[in-house]
């Protein structure tokens, strides 16, 4: 802020370049203005660039490729991140040079085409950084590494968090890119747990773009928390729920490009939550829309395109649609398949063998497999084991139990059998 005001007084100049765009990120920390900040280092760098201030124009746009998704598509961040990268190594930054890689690493986890790109960035910043013996942003990168390792079938299910306990950024990219996996492996214990610890770290991260996916991540931890409960225990987690979309609802007016389809995604999910599916289906509708949109418009968004399709998926086959649900789970596979992430491909195989059986959408339902045990086996043990531990009646659990069975076989009606020792045999509880 002293090199603001001195700039005001006396004018611009190179030494001042650099305090100045840290200011921009102040503005974001301290106010909350993602706009503002953008425009002030926005005009930080064409005024470096007229007056030729070399390396810390470059220093500058590093800071413009973190807070420019707040109203250019990340793809932008992307390109001003290796832009910046390339300057400040001409002019002997090698410790700014290798910040470059996070904004551009973690923009293309959700803009790259495929995990081969996230893959290709995340190692060539790991080994800069090695290089340049930068440690600690390493260990910033080195989750979006685990995650796409993850989505290929070649790490464990399990981030290293306790790895990153003396980095509070790295640490919050930890628990996002485990969130991510929960997210689309289907985990929502794991989901609500690492979105939790996550949210109280966000302050270490101002201004960055993680900041708006672990929004996302939370409200779809707060849905299904919404979803399970009952009464008045819906209560907390739709009203913090409300503040997530709604946080996410204002960063998208000014970048609906990177977040409109995100905010359309918690609503649906919110509606889901409520039971309320005339709200919910063109809720996900506007979600696979939006999603769409930016499609068309050469904004691929991978990950979040397939995540949107499964969601829609699973809330159609909760309601006994089966058509629709089947086309949307293909769909999704279809998606999960062109980004890279073999992994969930065949987690999507077992559960419904005839996804990738050349069904084409609109075919009828009589050649498709709508319960198998894989199903049940793979969705039914996290929920079930939510169930038993929550519910304090034998008729609450039973009830708990039915519904579970329903939402993921789409079964209309559900009869839960119990073992008995006595007789040998199932018998259908009293």
């Amino acid at each position: 802020m002293e090199a603001l005001r001195i700039w005001r007084e006396h004018g611009p100049s190179r030494a001042l370049l650099c305090p100045a765009s840290d200011a921009a990120l102040a503005a974001v920390g301290l106010r909350g203005d993602y706009t503002a900040g953008y425009r002030a280092v926005r005009r930080l760098v064409a005024l470096g660039e007229a007056r030729g201030y070399e390396p810390d124009t470059s220093n500058a746009r590093r800071v413009f490729a973190i807070l420019s998704c707040w109203v250019d598509p990340i793809e932008h961040c992307v390109e001003a991140a290796r832009r910046a990268r390339e300057g400040l190594i001409a002019g002997g930054e090698l410790g700014y040079a290798g910040y470059t890689f996070y904004p551009s690493v973690a923009s293309l986890l959700d803009c790259g085409p495929t995990l081969s790109s996230l893959v290709a960035e995340a190692e060539a910043g790991l080994g800069f950084l090695r290089r340049t013996g930068s440690e600690q942003a390493g260990q910033w990168i080195d989750p979006y590494r685990w995650l796409a390792g993850v989505m290929r079938g070649e790490n464990s299910g399990t981030a290293p968090v306790d790895r990153y306990a003396g980095n509070p950024l790295a640490l919050l990219f930890a628990h996002l890119n485990q969130a991510i996996a929960d997210a689309i492996f289907g985990d929502p214990a794991g989901l609500e747990r690492h979105t939790a610890a996550a949210m109280p770290l966000l302050p270490a991260a101002p201004g960055i773009y993680s900041v708006a996916v672990a929004h996302l991540l939370r409200g779809l931890a707060l849905a299904g928390q919404a979803r399970a409960g009952h009464g008045a225990e819906r209560g907390d987690p739709l009203s913090e729920l409300d503040d997530v979309t709604g946080w996410l609802a204002a960063r998208a007016a000014a970048a609906p490009d990177n977040f409109l389809h995100l905010q359309r995604l918690l609503e649906a999910e919110r509606a889901w939550a409520v039971g309320d599916f005339r709200a919910a289906a063109p809720a996900f509708d506007a979600a696979r829309r939006e999603v769409a949109r930016l499609e068309s418009a050469q904004r691929r968004r991978p990950w979040h395109r397939a995540l949107t399709a499964e969601r829609a998926a699973r809330f159609y086959l909760a309601h006994g649609v089966d058509v629709v649900g089947h086309d949307l789970l293909a769909q999704a596979r279809q998606d999960y398949l062109a980004w890279g992430a073999t992994a969930k491909v065949a987690q999507l195989d077992w559960a419904y063998p005839t996804l990738h059986d050349g069904d084409q959408p609109g075919e009828p339902l009589r050649q498709r497999s709508t319960v198998t045990t894989g199903t049940l086996d793979l969705l039914g043990v996290l929920s079930a084991s939510q169930a038993l531990s929550s519910e304090t009646s034998i008729q609450r659990l039973h009830a708990r139990v039915v519904e579970v069975l329903g939402a993921m076989s789409g079964a209309t009606g559900v009869q839960l059998l119990l073992w008995s020792d006595d007789r040998h045999d199932w018998l259908l509880p009293t």
